[in-house]
């Protein structure tokens, strides 16, 4: 079973125009998928079901590559590492509660605003309680980004150095 997987902001496109009941019921199932290792029913003609399906190949990849403990994300699209603690919390919540904070967590981690501050009222100490794990997430990222600038400076200032030098 694996631990954590790559949840990437296409997830949150995809939960955009849900309602929260069905954000929730799409999250659990993803959650199901990932974490407790139960297969999509392919033969399923509910819409939720049935946008997870369109995803089953690369959260299929996804699973292996961490099972293989590759946590290399497949896109340069942003994302965060979604951990089955987080998992946990999920299955404790009704469908829509669900869907407010997953959307209100996706709102926080990628910008936006799929719920208002009315709608989150239900999930605000979970959110808030869970909200530094998050944090530290979002400043890894940064981090990250400007660790791979740094280094691509470098590479051109090396690269012009070569080149002067050879002039």
């Amino acid at each position: 079973m694996i631990k954590q997987f790559i949840f990437y902001k296409s997830y949150m496109d995809n939960i955009s125009n849900l309602t929260h009941t069905e954000a929730g019921q799409y999250l659990k199932k993803l959650l199901e998928f990932m974490f407790r290792d139960k297969e999509f029913d392919e033969l399923a003609t509910d819409k939720i079901t049935s946008m997870l399906l369109l995803l089953s190949d690369d959260l299929k990849a996804d699973k292996e590559r961490e099972l293989a403990d590759n946590h290399t994300p497949t896109s340069n699209e942003r994302r965060f590492a979604f951990r089955s603690i987080y998992a946990n919390i999920f299955f404790c919540l009704k469908d829509a509660d669900a869907g407010i904070l997953i959307k209100q967590i996706c709102d926080y981690m990628f910008g936006g605003s799929l719920v208002t501050a009315e709608e989150t009222k239900s999930v605000k100490v979970i959110f808030r309680q869970s909200k530094y794990r998050f944090q530290k997430a979002k400043r890894n990222q940064k981090e990250q980004k400007r660790t791979i600038k740094s280094r691509q400076t470098s590479l051109l200032l090396l690269i012009k150095s070569v080149l002067i030098f050879r002039l």
